[in-house]
């Protein structure tokens, strides 16, 4: 008892191992020798879709490659610390351009106005909230070639006249370099300060005019400011910042101060770079985010007032680029929905083909006019081939032709080719089945329904199933206890591996003559040799004078046709085995009468010397 069980629990193990096998392959059934039915329609369309499927892959793989197309993700907030930007020469741009009100420039630096630019830095000690300020102030003068360093401020003011517009003093920039960071509410608040000014007086300087020819000449105006900015565009793999020069302007009046605040947002760029698994880069920088201008009526002599510092807004950005496994499951989506689409498109005609090509193995195809054709044709080919004799002298004359006609009729791939023509298959195209599902060509769709239902009742599991039973009890009747016993044993076919890789096609043709080799390799003949050996069969059996039961059944049931043409073939042997004795008498009757004619031709002369 206790064995039983443990041989349960171990069938109970295995099977439980055998569903988890995900790698087991299913036993596949064949037709016309291949495992799958193809189809040129199939073969086609299947061309299409593995061209489209190559397309989209090497499409994503292009962009992988190139990264010219990536996801992006964008989020904003806000933070009062921000991270420093160092601004040089080569990286930031402040440009001013003093106008009328006509646009044309007005001339007076250090005389009519002054130009200040400051750099403040802000700090809050975040225990005692004690402030501290710093700020240094830069002089402006007119722009000159080595204030663009950059290729973007050459190409912006390569048309400029730079005595025109003013810059930072490039010597104290270089000397004393300056960066913006933080907002007001920062513990570190860095800024740019730009103030358009009335020129005055001082003890260091006293080049400007008088007070009231400054009131009287310069009453207003417009002040164009050129910055720098930041243009994204995320399509660039490497460079997406793209430094860039904004321009804005501003009206001035001796009246009123205005004010001009300049921010500027962060914004991070994170990328993801690996083609496998995440490899993330980020970058940051700055972009203009807004300008407020306000206006004050105050007697000062600041005209214009311009900061330039950042705002607590953030924007972040991140960015991804399709990874290998990403393409693949891309490409194996869009297979299968190609897939699923043609397969419903070209699945019921290529199922048509199928019981098409089932239909064409097992059945024959008649018409009414075929029928009339066949007979006909039977009877002319019977008696033309057999129309007897009429003399020794005529089989003499016909002897060679027909000889060649029958040597031409006895070749074996004639033969086949003969029984191949007597064919009527059902032939089929492409428009036929669709005008099959249209409900047109009614005789050839009941020729098709009727067929397929006939093989579709031989495929059912229970008919095959009962034809099994049905060998089993036949085997039963035809063998006695003995034979079973034996049945089962009959040697299987040994392949060895020297007749295989011998050279000597002779010796595996005489191992394949064997008898284990014979039930396994029945269906590999070529059709000429199936048809010569019925040929031969069918002639023995025909030469038994005391046929069974068995046989005559068998040659009842042979096609009418094929029974046709081998009672034409055997009288054909007869006639020719006829005719070869007919030759041999002629042969003997000429060699006779020529000794005759010879022994006359010596024996005259004999005749004449003896007189």
């Amino acid at each position: 008892m206790y064995k039983v069980q443990k041989n349960n629990y171990s069938k109970r193990i295995c099977t439980l191992l055998y569903n988890l096998d995900l790698f087991a392959q299913e036993v596949q059934l064949r037709i016309n020798k291949n495992d799958k039915f193809f189809t040129p329609l199939g073969i086609i369309m299947s061309l299409i879709l593995i061209t489209l499927s190559l397309i989209l892959a090497i499409n994503n793989i292009i962009d992988v490659v190139q990264k010219t197309n990536p996801s992006v993700v964008s989020s904003d907030q806000q933070d009062q610390e921000t991270p420093n930007f160092l601004l040089l020469p080569n990286n930031f741009t402040f440009v001013i351009s003093v106008n009328k009100f006509t646009l044309d420039n007005i001339y007076g630096l250090d005389t009519l106005f002054s130009l200040q630019f400051t750099y403040c830095f802000r700090k809050r000690d975040p225990e005692t909230r004690k402030i501290s300020q710093e700020c240094q102030n830069y002089s402006m003068n007119p722009c000159e070639d080595r204030n663009f360093q950059a290729q973007f401020q050459k190409t912006y003011f390569q048309q400029f006249n730079k005595s025109n517009i003013y810059c930072i003093n490039h010597d104290e920039w270089t000397a004393n370099p300056f960066s913006i960071k933080g907002s007001a509410a920062s513990n570190e608040f860095k800024y740019l300060k730009f103030n358009l000014l009335v020129c005055q007086n001082k003890t260091n300087n006293n080049t400007c005019y008088p007070k009231d020819y400054i009131q009287a000449n310069m009453t207003g105006g417009l002040l164009v400011y050129y910055v720098q900015d930041q243009l994204l565009d995320l399509k660039q793999p490497e460079q997406f910042f793209v430094p860039a020069i904004r321009q804005g302007s501003a009206i001035f009046s001796q009246k009123a101060q205005k004010t001009i605040v300049a921010y500027h947002k962060t914004i991070y760029v994170e990328t993801d770079v690996g083609l496998f698994i995440e490899d993330f880069q980020e970058k940051n920088s700055f972009q203009s985010f807004l300008e407020k201008e306000s206006s004050d009526v105050v007697d000062t002599n600041k005209l214009i007032e311009y900061v330039y510092q950042l705002d607590p807004r953030q924007t972040f950005y991140d960015r991804s680029y399709p990874k290998i496994q990403d393409i693949i499951g891309t490409i194996g989506g869009l297979w299968q929905a190609l897939y699923f689409t043609i397969s419903i498109l070209i699945m019921p005609f290529v199922q048509g083909f199928m019981e098409l090509c089932l239909i064409n193995k097992f059945f024959n195809f008649s018409y009414k006019a075929d029928a009339i054709y066949d007979d006909c044709s039977i009877s002319q080919n019977r008696s033309h081939l057999f129309s007897p004799p009429q003399s020794k002298s005529t089989i003499k004359k016909s002897f060679t032709n027909q000889k060649l006609q029958v040597d031409k009729i006895t070749d074996t791939s004639q033969i086949a080719k003969f029984l191949r023509e007597r064919k009527h298959l059902l032939k089929l195209n492409l428009s036929d089945l669709c005008g099959f599902m249209l409900g047109s060509q009614k005789k050839q769709r009941k020729q098709f329904e009727y067929s397929q239902n006939k093989i579709q009742q031989k495929l059912d599991i229970t008919f095959i199933l009962s034809k099994l039973f049905e060998i089993d009890k036949l085997k039963m009747v035809l063998f006695n206890d003995n034979q079973l016993k034996l049945f089962n044993y009959f040697p299987k076919p040994c392949v060895s591996d020297a007749l295989i890789l011998s050279q000597d096609n002779s010796l595996l043709e005489n191992q394949e003559q064997k008898i284990e080799f014979s039930y396994l390799l029945k269906e590999e003949i070529t059709h000429e040799m199936k048809v010569q050996e019925a040929y031969k069969a069918y002639k023995k059996i025909k030469k038994l004078h005391n046929k069974d039961q068995l046989d005559q059944k068998i040659i009842n049931h042979l096609d009418q046709d094929l029974k046709n043409l081998f009672d034409s073939l055997i009288e054909i042997d007869l006639s020719k085995a006829s005719c070869d004795i007919c030759e041999a008498q002629i042969l003997d009757e000429s060699k006779y009468q020529h000794i005759i004619t010879t022994y006359k031709t010596h024996e005259k002369p004999q005749i004449k010397q003896s007189s």
